[in-house]
């Protein structure tokens, strides 16, 4: 401010403007007596005056104007909106980054210097570069206390608020700790993107039903959410509608959750939340996971390397109207690669597949196949095309499968089944 106040004495100015373009509520103004501000206004005006169209900053040189009513000839209406505000004149220098317009900084009905600029650009280029610092400056500070995938407070953020709980205890508190479920799995099947997709979409589940300054990612799957000063039923009310939430999430989420009313340790109820929540997490392998019962973890492994590798592929059978030979659809077909014997034709692999309860994996690789497929022609803009693909008795007749191919699409892709 002071820096613009010195502007602002320089010319004799009415006030002084610091804009920047990508930055919201970012404009610093300066007044020479008490008038009314017009940071709001300017914004608009400034996006306006830096479109390329306009020679002078097109340039990156300083837009002078000693007369607004000269501008009239390329845009009226900005002109209108000027005077509106009193701007009679207008001195305009653009803040440069890297030869990049990020802002400017502008003087209002200047009456001493006249097109002198010289002042007012060497501090512009001291403006930006301290801004620069200050950016720099913020966002290692950001980044050293939230999560950069969820933009959740991270494990230093946490330790951070739990110093202020311990100086200053709750009458009450509740703390919820979650956990994905199956995440190695997802990130092994369908690659990382995927799983960093299940993440975000569980931080955005849980931004609806919590503080976002309470929510933390404390690393991996593990996250955490406080509920300061509420009650129990409250609590447990919170509870049942994020467990409702989380049934979008493939493979679902374990929860483990603890409440005190009596001025509560906070990190007492999350290590107590927590194991409730490893509980949780433990049955769930047991009834899903476990792979003993279900097949050989040596043949689950091949089957994950086979992917990995790309030695799984699905071709598309292209339908066909024999009458005008247009193209209707097709049909997504799996085929294995094998190093020496080449292509494998599904009759030779899926049987045992089937027999090992691990063709669950292969159906769901087609339809993600097919889903990016999908996904590829709509970015390049070419018609759809129905594309059918087969899934094993096994995995129709498995318990939810129908909720699980409507999660799978929810975090994957736009296409629709």
């Amino acid at each position: 401010m002071r820096s613009l106040e010195g502007i602002g004495r320089y010319y004799a100015a009415n006030r002084v403007l610091l804009s920047f373009l990508e930055e919201t509520n970012s404009v610093y103004e300066w007044t020479s007596v008490k008038q009314t501000s017009f940071k709001e206004a300017w914004n608009g005006l400034a996006e306006v005056l830096l479109e390329p169209g306009y020679a002078y900053f097109h340039t990156h040189d300083a837009y002078v104007l000693m007369d607004i009513d000269l501008l009239k000839s390329q845009n009226a209406e900005l002109v209108r909106a000027f005077l509106r505000l009193g701007v009679r004149s207008l001195l305009v220098v653009p803040l440069l980054s890297q030869e990049t317009i990020i802002g400017c900084c502008a003087i209002v009905n200047p009456s001493a210097q006249g097109q002198d600029l010289s002042f007012v650009e060497s501090l512009a280029a001291f403006l930006v570069s301290e801004l620069l610092k200050y950016q720099a400056v913020e966002q290692l500070r950001f980044m050293s206390y939230h999560d950069p995938l969820t933009g959740l407070g991270n494990r230093n953020r946490y330790v951070e608020q739990l110093q202020k709980w311990q100086q200053h205890p709750l009458s009450q508190a509740g703390v919820l700790v979650c956990d994905v479920n199956g995440l190695k799995q997802l990130n092994e099947l369908y690659g990382h993107h995927y799983g960093d997709q299940v993440l975000i979409e569980l931080a955005r589940i849980l931004n609806l039903h919590a503080r976002p300054d309470q929510l933390f990612r404390l690393g991996g799957d593990e996250f955490i959410a406080v509920y300061e000063e509420i009650s129990y039923a409250e609590f447990q009310q919170r509870l049942a509608r994020l467990k409702n939430a989380f049934t979008i999430i493939v493979n679902g989420v374990s929860m483990g959750s603890s409440w005190s009313g009596d001025e509560p340790d906070i990190n007492a109820l999350m290590n107590h939340a927590d194991q409730l929540m490893y509980i949780a997490k433990q049955n769930y392998y047991k009834t899903t996971y476990n792979l003993s019962k279900h097949y050989r973890p040596e043949t689950y492994q091949q089957v994950m390397e086979a992917l990995k590798e790309n030695r799984f592929t699905v071709y598309i059978q292209p339908k066909a109207d024999l009458e005008s030979g247009r193209i209707l659809g097709g049909e997504a077909l799996i085929r294995y690669l094998h190093p020496q014997l080449g292509v494998i034709p599904p009759a030779r692999f899926v049987p045992v597949l089937e027999n090992e309860h691990l063709i669950r994996i292969i159906d769901l690789f087609v339809l993600d196949e097919v889903c990016r497929m999908q996904q590829r022609r709509q970015q390049q803009s070419r018609d759809a095309v129905v594309l059918s693909l087969n899934f094993s008795r096994l995995t129709l007749l498995e318990e939810n499968m129908a909720l699980e191919v409507e999660k799978f699409f929810r975090i994957t892709t736009s296409i629709r089944p």
